[in-house]
């Protein structure tokens, strides 16, 4: 099964390049509210596995939740975060150990 890029938050930008990476899901969109973000995050990063990718993009605080919940299931996360210099995404690994 081909893994899939977690999108934190849409912020409207183009994120084909991230396709590279995976099948994109969007968890939260750009009107979530701190509210209700939380509680939709959560519901949708039951369905994450470990080879999945969380895409770092959106609110601060429902990156950190992000974070926190998928290294709270695995121990480990890959992320893909944007180098501006040189237009892609990077792969990073967040460990808890």
């Amino acid at each position: 099964m081909k893994p899939k890029v977690f999108v934190i938050q849409d912020s409207g930008k183009n994120l084909s390049p991230a396709r590279e990476y995976g099948e994109i899901e969007v968890i939260l969109h750009r009107d979530a509210t701190k509210d209700a973000g939380p509680i939709a995050l959560h519901r949708k990063l039951r369905e994450f596995r470990k080879d999945d990718f969380l895409l770092l993009i959106g609110h601060p605080i429902f990156i950190g939740l992000a974070m926190h919940a998928v290294l709270q299931m695995y121990g480990s996360v890959n992320c893909l975060v944007w180098d501006k210099n040189h237009y892609c995404y990077n792969v990073e690994h967040a460990y808890t150990e």
